[in-house]
């Protein structure tokens, strides 16, 4: 019995999802005015058109989205890499400051033992 509800329900939720995303594509698709009830009622040939166009519209927008999460990754490998870069020239300049250090200390050792002398 709860099996048979939950499946109820789902196929709701898929009608309600569906009836969404057709009043969408009507909405930004040139048949505007129309409402799914409409569009329900039309014979097998305008069913089949509209059906077409929507999708049509339905895979524009995926690749759509695609093509969005594409450049999103590429942006983010792009600032990984950035950042990458600019941890290794601080590294390299931390260590080039530790040899000058160590220079500088070394040549007023060596001074310091000149002087001494």
């Amino acid at each position: 019995h709860r099996l048979l509800h939950t499946l109820l329900a789902l196929e709701e939720a898929r009608e309600a999802f569906e009836e969404a995303e057709t009043a969408k594509f009507l909405s930004e698709s040139g048949f505007s005015g129309l409402t799914s009830r409409e569009v329900s009622r039309w014979d097998k040939e305008q069913r089949a058109v509209f059906d077409r166009a929507r999708t049509a519209w339905l895979e524009a927008r995926s690749k759509k989205a695609e093509e969005a999460a594409r450049r999103k990754a590429e942006e983010e490998a792009a600032a990984r890499a950035a950042a990458e870069e600019a941890e290794r020239r601080r590294i390299e300049l931390e260590r080039q400051e530790q040899e000058a250090k160590i220079r500088a200390e070394e040549e007023a050792a060596a001074r310091l033992r000149e002087e001494m002398e």
